[in-house]
């Protein structure tokens, strides 16, 4: 059984698990991403860098999306 806490308007209980569940596969793609380039941990100094790495993860994810 799962209690999910959330500040989402939405009332469909099929939607949130939805959603929950697409944020959990992203977070999972990122992680495998990550370690299998050996990228992970990553300590970033500055926002710019911070950002770059966010948007080449995003870019990774939709890769293996598409792929999919």
């Amino acid at each position: 059984m799962y209690l999910l806490r959330t500040n989402l308007n939405e009332k469909e209980e099929q939607t949130q698990w939805k959603i929950y569940n697409t944020i959990r596969e992203i977070e999972y793609t990122f992680r495998v991403l990550k370690t299998g380039l050996d990228l992970r941990p990553i300590y970033h100094k500055t926002d710019v860098a911070s950002m770059a790495h966010l948007h080449l993860g995003l870019l990774a994810y939709w890769v293996v999306n598409t792929i999919r």
